[in-house]
């Protein structure tokens, strides 16, 4: 079967590459970038008063928490 693709001009992709077109790939991008948000206006609201010492404390761990965890899961992918 694999060679039938490669004499048909067709690309194989790795499992690591995630350059499947899946939307869930998407995700992690996404993710990140809406936490980067996130962290920064946490930030913005502490440094104007708006956001106490101890809510600006729970928050960013949880932040970093999401990060890690998104991390780990992105390799998860048993569709390409």
């Amino acid at each position: 079967m694999a060679r039938k693709r490669r004499a048909a001009g067709m690309k194989t992709m790795s499992k690591s590459a995630n350059n499947c077109g899946c939307s869930h790939h998407y995700g992690a991008a996404m993710l990140f970038a809406v936490l980067i948000l996130v962290f920064g206006l946490v930030a913005l609201l502490k440094t104007l008063g708006i956001v106490t010492q101890a809510t600006y404390d729970l928050i960013w761990p949880i932040i970093i928490m999401i990060i890690g965890a998104k991390m780990l899961l992105k390799n998860c992918c048993t569709c390409c």
